[in-house]
C-alpha cells in the first residue's frame, strides 16, 4: 500500500490507520487436530501526495487447518484451507499433506504437499509463495530439528 501507485498512479499513501479484529479456536483430540482463524481489516485516513480514489480498504479472510495422527507418532495427514475477500481481488489456496515422522519423534519430519493457489496475497522470502500466484505447487521437505 506505501508503495508508489499502489492506490492511484504516481501516488504514494504516506499513513493510513490500521483496525484489525480477528478470532481463532483449536482443539486437539485422541489425534485430531482442528483450528480455525478469521479476521477483518480496514484501511482508512490516508495521507497520500496526491487523491487517492477509495476512503477505505475493508478485506476479510479465514483460515482453516485439520489434521489426523493415522499412525500415532509416525504418520499424520493433513488439509488446510484460506480465503481473503480483497478491496480489489479475492483469493484462496488449499492445501493437501503427509508428515512422516520416520524415529517417531518429533526432531525428524519428512513432508509432502499439494497446494493449489489463486491469487496469493502474499510473497515469501523462504517459502512457496509469490504475490499474486496462481497455479499447482508441489513441495516436499526434510527437517531436522536440533
Amino acid at each position: 500500500m506505501f508503495q508508489i501507485g499502489a492506490l492511484a498512479k504516481d501516488v504514494t499513501v504516506l499513513e493510513a490507520d490500521y483496525n484489525m479484529v480477528s478470532a481463532n479456536a483449536g482443539i486437539k483430540y485422541k489425534g485430531f487436530f482442528l483450528q480455525t482463524e478469521w479476521y477483518s481489516r480496514t484501511l482508512n485516513k490516508f495521507t497520500a501526495t496526491g487523491p487517492v480514489p477509495v476512503t477505505a480498504l475493508l478485506d476479510q479472510g479465514f483460515y482453516f487447518a485439520a489434521s489426523y495422527m493415522v499412525i500415532p507418532k509416525w504418520l499424520e495427514l493433513y488439509t488446510v484451507g484460506s480465503q481473503i475477500w480483497g478491496h480489489f481481488n479475492k483469493s484462496n489456496e488449499i492445501i493437501g499433506g503427509v508428515n512422516v515422522f520416520p524415529y517417531g519423534k518429533w526432531y525428524m519430519k519428512l513432508n509432502a504437499q499439494v497446494i493449489v493457489v489463486n491469487r496469493s496475497t502474499v510473497s515469501s522470502t523462504f517459502g512457496y509463495y509469490v504475490g499474486g500466484l496462481k497455479g499447482t505447487v508441489l513441495s516436499f521437505a526434510a527437517s531436522i530439528f536440533l
